[in-house]
């Protein structure tokens, strides 16, 4: 058997799988999203997370426009979190928001770790 025929025999068997993968993670970071969106509500964090319909990241927009999110970002990364403003991604001007990336994490870890970001943004 040549080389050419092993790999189109390999390539429905392959694409099978990265389907099942990719499924497999919309269910995982599915459950962790909701786990964010609960812990951040259930600890009133004062943002609001408008675009919740998906993705790897979500953006926190704080309630008080007049809030800087750098200032807040290096904050918070004097207490061990890596929660970027949304500025250093932007081109221009940007509104006071964060960028929190959740899908690394378990429920369980998401759910500890917002617990603690609500001390802190709560002392501000």
């Amino acid at each position: 058997m040549s080389r050419a025929t092993d790999l189109h025999d390999a390539i429905p068997a392959v694409s099978y799988g990265n389907l099942f993968a990719i499924r497999r993670c919309r269910k995982v970071y599915s459950r962790r999203l909701e786990a964010f969106l609960e812990a951040a509500n259930h600890h009133e964090l004062p943002l609001d997370f408008p675009f919740t319909d998906g993705g790897m990241n979500q953006t926190g927009f704080f309630r008080d426009p007049r809030l800087d999110s750098t200032h807040v970002s290096q904050l918070l990364s004097k207490n061990g979190f890596d929660i970027p403003p949304i500025g250093r991604f932007a081109l221009g001007t940007s509104p006071p928001c964060l960028v929190f990336g959740f899908t690394a994490f378990d429920e369980r870890t998401i759910k500890i770790h917002l617990a603690k970001l609500a001390q802190v943004l709560h002392k501000k």
